[in-house]
C-alpha cells in the first residue's frame, strides 16, 4: 500500500494535469491527492458535498473505505500544484500551456470524498464546489491523447475516453493515464489510472478515480468497473434532494 499511496502522489499531480481537455476533470482530480494521505473526517462539513459518502457501502468487496477530510483549496496548494509542472515535455506541445493554467482546483473550492483501497489498488471518490462558476470546458481536440515525460521521473501517455452513463443534460468526461515513474530508487513502476468525471452544475463536479499496477501481460492493464459503477452512484446521490 505504501507504494500505491506514492504513485497517487505522483501520478494524479503530474501525468493527470499533462494533456488534459478540460478543467473539471483537473479540479477534482488532481485535488484527488490531498484525499489520498488525509483520511480523518474534519468536523466542518459541507452539507451538499457529503452526500457522496452515501457510495461508501458501494465499493468492491475487501476494500478498506475511509471518509477524508474536508479539503478548502488555498493559495498554497494551487501553487504546489503549478510547482509539480516544472521541466515537464509534452506531445503535442500546445497541450503543455493547457495543463498548466488549469491543473489545479480554484482557491476556495471545497472537497469532500471517499477513498479506498485493497492490496495494490486504490479508489477515491471526490465532491467539489466552487465559489465562482467553472468555466466552459475548451475545445481542443489535439489534446485528446498526450505523451508526456519528466526525465528521470516519470512519462507516460493520456487520452480521452468515455464515461460512465449518466442521466442527461450531464457533461462528463473519462481520462486514461498510463505512466511508469522512476522511484528514489531509480527503479521503475508501472501504473494505469481511470478517472471519470461529471459536472452537474456550475459549480458543482463529481470525480471517481481508480489506479493500480497493471496486470503481467497483454494489454497491460487494470479493470475499471469498479470506478464506473461507483462514478454512476456518487452522481446519482449528489442530484438527490
Amino acid at each position: 500500500m505504501a507504494r500505491l499511496i506514492d504513485l497517487a502522489k505522483k501520478v494524479p499531480a503530474k501525468a493527470l494535469a499533462m494533456g488534459l481537455a478540460g478543467l473539471a476533470v483537473i479540479t477534482v482530480v488532481a485535488a484527488s491527492i490531498w484525499l489520498v494521505n488525509h483520511p480523518r473526517p474534519d468536523s466542518h462539513r459541507n452539507a451538499e458535498l457529503v452526500k457522496v459518502h452515501q457510495v461508501q457501502g458501494l465499493f468492491p468487496p475487501g476494500y478498506q473505505v475511509t471518509q477524508t477530510d474536508t479539503k478548502v483549496i488555498t493559495p498554497e496548494s494551487v501553487q504546489e500544484q503549478q510547482a509539480s509542472m516544472e521541466g515537464a515535455t509534452f506531445i503535442p506541445a500546445e497541450c503543455a500551456d493547457q495543463a498548466n493554467a488549469s491543473q489545479s482546483a480554484p482557491v476556495g473550492a471545497t472537497i469532500e470524498g471517499l477513498r479506498g483501497h485493497s492490496g495494490d489498488q486504490l479508489i477515491t471518490v471526490a465532491a467539489m464546489e466552487t465559489p465562482n462558476a467553472l468555466p466552459p470546458l475548451p475545445d481542443m481536440p489535439q489534446c485528446d491523447a498526450v505523451a508526456f515525460v519528466q526525465p528521470g521521473y516519470i512519462h507516460g501517455f493520456t487520452s480521452i475516453i468515455g464515461a460512465p452513463p449518466v442521466p442527461d443534460g450531464i457533461a462528463t468526461q473519462g481520462l486514461r493515464v498510463s505512466a511508469t515513474i522512476t522511484d528514489d530508487n531509480g527503479k521503475d513502476i508501472e501504473t494505469v489510472q481511470y478517472a471519470y468525471t461529471a459536472t452537474l452544475d456550475d459549480h458543482h463536479v463529481v470525480a471517481v478515480t481508480i489506479s493500480g499496477t497493471p496486470t503481467p501481460g497483454q494489454p497491460r492493464d487494470i479493470d475499471p468497473a469498479p470506478a464506473e459503477r461507483l462514478f454512476t452512484a456518487a452522481v446519482d446521490a449528489m442530484r438527490r434532494n
